[in-house]
C-alpha cells in the first residue's frame, strides 16, 4: 500500500463516527451552553448549542437502537436456523449373524432426519468392537467409551449423500466385519463375545458441519437382535 493510500485510509477512519466522538461532541455542546464563556451569550447562541446537543443525543439513541435491532435479528436468525436445520438421530439398530461360516457379521442402523432441511454431504464412520458381555455398561466400559471420540477427524464429503426429512426411519446404514478381520470375527462367531457398535454420522446443513454419534451393543442370548440396546454413554449430537 502506498503512502497516499495509507493517508486516505487514516482519513476515512478519522471521518467515520465512533462512540467516543459522539460522546465528546455531546459533552462539548453541553459545556458550551452552560460554561462561563457563555454567561453573556445571546439566547440565539444558547438555542443553537442545545439544538446541537439534541442532535448528538438523537444520534446516540439511533445508534443504540440499531445495535439492539442487529442483536435481536441475530437471535431470531439463530432461532430460525435451529428450528429448520437438519437433525439426524437413530431410530433402531439390528444385528445380523452370518448364516454360514465366511459370511460377514452385519449391523443395520436406521436413522431419521427430524429437521426440515435435508442433511447434505453425509458421511458415516463405524467401529465394531468385540466385548466381554459382563463388561458392558460397567464403570470401566463407560470410561472406555467416553474417552474415545468416534467422530474425531470425521467430516462431511461434498455430494457424498443426502438424508431428507422423515418422521420415521428414512435411511439405513450397514456396518459389517468379515472373516478377513480374523480375530474380531472369531471372537464374535466362535467365542460368544458381545459386540459393540459405535458410529458417527457427519453432515452439512445451512452451511455448517454437524455430527451425530451413537453406541449400540449386542449380547448373544440376552439381547433381541432386531432391537439392540444403546450404551449408557457414547450418544451425542450437535
Amino acid at each position: 500500500m502506498s503512502n497516499g493510500d495509507t493517508g486516505n485510509e487514516k482519513q476515512r477512519q478519522s471521518d467515520s463516527p465512533s462512540w467516543k466522538r459522539i460522546a465528546a461532541d455531546f459533552v462539548k455542546a453541553y459545556a458550551n451552553s452552560h460554561g462561563p464563556q457563555n454567561k453573556f451569550a445571546s439566547a440565539e447562541n444558547k438555542a443553537a448549542n442545545w439544538t446541537a446537543a439534541a442532535t448528538v443525543l438523537i444520534a446516540i439513541f439511533t445508534a443504540a437502537t440499531i445495535g439492539v435491532g442487529i442483536a435481536q435479528w441475530s437471535v431470531l436468525r439463530n432461532t430460525l436456523v435451529e428450528a429448520n436445520r437438519a437433525w439426524i438421530g437413530t431410530v433402531l439398530a439390528n444385528y445380523e449373524a452370518p448364516n454360514k461360516q465366511g459370511e460377514p457379521i452385519k449391523f443395520v442402523v436406521y436413522v431419521s432426519n427430524s429437521g426440515r432441511e435435508p442433511a447434505l454431504d453425509v458421511l458415516t464412520f463405524s467401529a465394531i468392537v468385540p466385548v466381554v458381555g459382563t463388561f458392558i455398561n460397567t464403570d470401566k466400559f463407560n470410561a472406555y467409551v467416553s474417552a474415545r471420540d468416534i467422530c474425531k477427524g470425521v467430516h462431511p464429503i461434498k455430494n457424498r449423500g443426502v438424508i431428507f426429512h422423515s418422521d420415521s426411519s428414512g435411511e439405513s446404514f450397514t456396518a459389517e466385519v468379515g472373516p478377513k478381520n480374523i480375530l474380531t470375527y472369531r471372537q464374535i462367531t466362535e467365542g460368544g463375545w458381545a459386540v459393540m457398535l459405535r458410529e458417527c454420522i457427519a453432515y452439512n446443513t445451512f452451511g455448517h458441519e454437524h455430527r451425530t454419534a451413537f453406541c449400540y451393543y449386542y449380547i448373544p442370548g440376552k439381547t433381541d437382535p432386531k432391537r439392540l440396546l444403546k450404551c449408557t454413554f457414547g450418544q451425542f449430537a450437535d
